[in-house]
């Protein structure tokens, strides 16, 4: 049995090898880390859709992520988790873009296994029942929730009271979110670095952050973000014509130096409601960061569920950030064609004979009458000149 699991380990070792894309993890272990266990297989979305290019799976064993990104297909492989020999954690889960997959797994050395992968998203938080899927310490954009199967350890929230409103939007506008001055942590056990990631998950909606991957240049351990909502960012407001704040918030890190830090995926909640009350773009939302000035980031949708809809962004460091959207266009109205107007056209006036003056019969009508005269003459003339004969 040992030599089949030699023999299997070192297929999938080959197979990494041919396959320079897959993202195999290295672990620090005090003795001789396990074979590791590859995954393959296709990603979906909740609405059984399959994720696009270039999406981030993770496989979670230990509390330590494994990653690899999907191709065009939304086909992932291979990715690889692995443990040290000295460890006992068998229990697999994967997160597709961020959000937990209803699949699980067994962690076995050497093991080699098809696992299409199905998100979870969507599932609802504060129902006061911990369903499917749901486990501690997450939030609406994740289907575990906190509300429903309890706080995790790892993450603690602070709140220092309430706040009035927000920053200035375009035009000067303020946001309608009100401001509760919370801030919540989350504690990562241990980063590896390089290509796989640490997790770390936010419950509280008030804090808007729903997770950050954070991506690290060396292994670390113990390393904690925290998200604080801000009212006063170091750049100032955000100052956009035509564009509303949603809120503003500072992301810190403690545990590594800043200058180990690679990058980080950032993924942001958004109620619908606020974008359909103030009669929002929700394609224009964008996440802007405060380096020295604001610039913009490259933001997409990722996902959705009833209450949010959940957009991601990459940055380079951390600090500050802001969301604004802008307003709708207005539809022109519809101009209904000129009719011209033409002149009316005018009638031809008649013209009245005037009346003949009474007592001077007209000329021609007394020739007439001296015609006919004559001729009832000359009749009656025939007339009695045959009664003669």
């Amino acid at each position: 049995m040992d030599n089949l699991l030699v023999k299997i380990g070192f297929v999938t070792l080959l197979v990494c090898m041919v396959f320079p894309s897959a993202s195999a993890a290295v672990i620090n272990c005090s003795n001789d880390p396990e074979y590791p266990h590859l995954f393959y297989g296709y990603a979906h979305l909740s609405n059984n859709n399959t994720v696009g290019a270039n999406q981030t799976i993770i496989g979670e064993l230990n509390s330590v992520n494994f990653s690899v990104k999907t191709d065009s297909n939304g086909y992932y492989y291979p990715l690889n988790i692995e443990r040290c020999s000295d460890e006992t954690a068998t229990s697999i889960r994967f997160y597709v873009q961020g959000s937990l997959a209803t699949q699980t797994s067994t962690y076995m050395s050497a093991g080699y296994t098809s696992l299409n992968l199905t998100s979870t998203s969507g599932a609802y938080c504060g129902d006061n029942t911990c369903g499917s899927g749901e486990t501690c310490g997450d939030s609406d954009n994740y289907p575990e929730c906190n509300a429903d199967c309890g706080a995790c350890a790892a993450a603690t929230t602070t709140a220092t009271g309430g706040g009035g409103g927000g920053g200035a939007g375009g035009g000067g506008a303020t946001t309608t979110q009100p401001i509760k001055k919370i801030s919540q942590s989350y504690t990562i056990k241990k980063i590896l670095g390089g290509n796989n990631p640490g997790i770390a998950l936010f419950t509280d909606e008030e804090v808007m952050v729903s997770a950050v991957h954070l991506y690290l240049k060396e292994p670390a351990e113990n390393v904690t973000v925290t998200v604080t909502v801000t009212e006063t960012p170091e750049c100032g407001s955000i100052i956009i014509p035509d564009r509303k704040v949603y809120k503003y918030v500072t992301i810190t890190v403690t545990g590594t130096p800043a200058s180990n830090i690679d990058k980080a995926d950032i993924y942001f909640r958004i109620l619908k409601t606020w974008l359909s009350g103030n009669k929002l773009d929700m394609a224009s939302t964008t996440i802007h960061h405060c380096s020295g000035s604001w610039s913009s980031l490259d933001t997409a949708q990722r996902t959705e569920d009833q209450k949010y809809y959940i957009f991601g962004a990459t940055t380079s460091s951390l600090s500050d950030f802001g969301v604004t959207a802008s307003y709708l266009e207005e539809a022109p109205p519809v101009e209904e064609p000129e009719v011209e107007e033409k002149p009316p056209v005018d009638e031809p006036e008649e013209v009245e004979q005037p009346p003949a003056e009474p007592g001077k019969p007209r000329q021609w009508l007394g020739w007439i009458i001296v015609l006919a005269i004559i001729m009832v003459g000359v009749a009656v003339y025939f007339i009695l000149t045959k009664r003669k004969k």
